[in-house]
């Protein structure tokens, strides 16, 4: 049964332990994709790991709301004024 221990700091041992498993799953928030990648990327570098499930949800703020309307013109606008593309 899953136990939710992410407040807590893990012991050597511990963590010893948890890297003999090769599966591991990812989940939470992210607070953009970049974030998401990144925790992704992470686990992808531990020694031993050989598959990873990624449960990790995107939660943008809520002050920030974006429909894709708003997504959409906002990849215009860069690419307007990006230099490198053509």
């Amino acid at each position: 049964m899953f136990e939710d221990h992410s407040g807590e700091v893990l012991l050597d041992d511990e963590l010893s332990r948890l890297l003999t498993f090769p599966n591991v799953t990812l989940n939470g928030y992210a607070t953009n994709y970049a974030e998401k990648w990144n925790a992704l990327k992470a686990a992808k570098r531990v020694s031993g790991v050989k598959a990873i499930a990624d449960d990790i949800e995107v939660k943008f703020a809520d002050s920030l709301p974006r429909n894709d309307g708003d997504i959409a013109g906002a990849a215009a606008n860069q690419i307007g004024w990006s230099t490198i593309i053509p």
